[in-house]
């Protein structure tokens, strides 16, 4: 929008064709410059992880993860995804001053599952997330609307609603749910509905 505008602005039919070509190029560079600037931005706010985490599901912009700390992660999760979020597992340090150093990222900001050194493949956490996920029964007494969405999550992955569990999700930009169905709990959904307490 901002292109033709300033192209209104410096078209002058008097001006020399030497001018006007300069500040042509010049417009030209800031348009492609804005573009490059929007799609770094748009890069770093990608979704870029979904990571388990204790007894929820976080998602995990690009922007959050360190770079340089990617090479800590296990083999086959030390990049981030183009494609839409990673689902991974963030599991708790073992030794007593790895605990104190995430609890003082978390408490700056940096979660659990922002550090690449904690990632691990979902399937080997996976029994936990069965374990802290809650029936669905108080999700559907929520509300009609959020009731026809879990049928229908259920519906699409071929199983009945009473199998399912849920799990909080947690983003930058609000709260959700996860839908897991058994045995290998397996996501088969979120809802943009946190789960009542």
């Amino acid at each position: 929008m901002l292109g033709p505008l300033l192209t209104a602005v410096v078209a002058n039919p008097s001006k020399r064709r030497a001018e006007l070509v300069r500040d042509l190029a010049v417009i030209l560079a800031l348009q492609l410059s804005a573009l490059a600037y929007g799609m770094h931005t748009l890069a770093l706010a990608r979704p870029a992880v979904l990571a388990f985490e204790i007894d929820l599901f976080r998602v995990v912009s690009a922007s959050e993860v360190d770079a340089d700390s990617l090479n800590q992660a296990p083999p086959g999760l030390q990049t981030l995804s183009w494609a839409g979020p990673r689902t991974l597992a963030a599991v708790k340090p073992t030794s007593p001053d790895e605990q104190l150093r995430t609890i003082e990222l978390g408490l700056a900001g940096i979660p659990l599952a922002a550090l690449p050194a904690y990632w691990r493949d979902y399937s080997t956490e996976a029994s936990k997330a069965w374990q802290r996920g809650q029936p669905v029964a108080p999700l559907i007494a929520s509300s009609p609307e959020t009731a026809a969405a879990v049928h229908e999550l259920a519906r699409k992955a071929g199983l009945d609603v009473a199998t399912l569990r849920a799990l909080p999700l947690l983003a930058r930009r609000g709260e959700g749910t996860v839908l897991l169905a058994p045995p290998d709990a397996r996501i088969v959904g979120m809802l943009p509905v946190a789960l009542p307490p």
